[in-house]
């Protein structure tokens, strides 16, 4: 049995789980009046000084090289485009259709990983991506009669896809001599400066506000910790553990725990689409869980 494989699973899941929170505080904070770039500026900003107080405790080294700069500056930029695609287009088409396409990104990153680095593909993970696939697109449109879809929202949601599929990617591959703590708080730091940005840049002063009342404040400091922090954190150690595609696969959960949300906290109804999907989702991870088979040597 493969201890280190089984851990590296262990917080994908943790990591897809916490990622898959965002509706917890995005939706509330647009009910207060927040467009998705300052609900994105807001998760970062509020993460930063966590995880500098969590670095000086843990007495890791902050000074990056100019390779570590590299490879955060470029991870940043990726969760940047990645988020803001994603949560634009939630604007102008279907929530349950963006969330579709945006689970390609296991095959993207699968495909990223064949071609540029050479990986063989088990069967079992070949498996778990077709149910996985399978499953989110059931699960999403299999319960609604109507769902809004524009090439505009297609396009954002494919560039959503395939640069989060770049830094599941990126992640593994690396070559960043930082602690995850300080790793992670450089990543955040460049992608805040890059959301602020492109919000000056496109939004404008409506993209800067401050919250005013105590729930904006700690819906937006959810959103810090939980699928922002956290999930960043486990998404990298699990990256280094089972590497790029299985952390993608896991990935699976994402959309998962975000139909639970719906469900059991803004009373959405629960049907059988959504039952088959949870299935055909929980079935792949299953999948995913099996490590590879060790070499004997004679």
């Amino acid at each position: 049995m493969n201890k280190n494989y089984f851990i590296g699973a262990f917080f994908g899941i943790l990591a897809a789980v916490c990622y898959g929170t965002n509706p917890l505080g995005a939706v509330h904070l647009y009910r207060l009046g927040w467009v998705p770039e300052t609900v994105i500026l807001y998760r970062m900003a509020l993460a930063l000084p966590v995880l500098a107080l969590a670095g000086l405790v843990a007495r890791d080294r902050f000074r990056p090289t100019k390779k570590d700069l590299l490879a955060t500056a470029s991870l940043g930029a990726l969760f940047a485009a990645s988020s803001c695609t994603f949560y634009t287009s939630f604007k102008i088409m279907d929530v349950g259709v963006a969330s579709t396409i945006l689970f390609i990104y296991p095959i993207i990153t699968a495909a990223i990983m064949v071609v540029f680095f050479k990986e063989k593909l088990r069967l079992t993970t070949l498996c778990a991506i077709a149910l996985a696939t399978g499953g989110i697109a059931y699960l999403s449109l299999g319960g609604s009669e109507e769902h809004v879809i524009t090439l505009e929202g297609v396009v954002l949601m494919l560039i959503a896809a395939s640069t989060y599929a770049a830094y599941i990617v990126v992640v593994d591959r690396a070559p960043c001599t930082l602690p995850i703590i300080t790793m992670t708080f450089w990543i955040i730091l460049f992608c805040l400066l890059f959301l602020a940005l492109w919000t000056a840049l496109f939004i404008g002063s409506a993209g800067f506000i401050l919250p005013r009342s105590a729930a904006a404040w700690g819906y937006a400091g959810f959103l810090a910790l939980v699928p922002t922090l956290l999930s960043l954190a486990f998404m990298s150690i699990s990256a280094k553990r089972v590497g790029s595609t299985t952390t993608a696969v896991l990935g699976a959960l994402e959309p998962l725990t975000a139909v639970a949300i719906g469900v059991f906290v803004f009373g959405e109804e629960f049907t059988r689409q959504l039952l088959v999907g949870i299935l055909a989702v929980m079935t792949a991870v299953g999948l995913t869980l099996i490590p590879p088979k060790q070499r004997t040597k004679r």
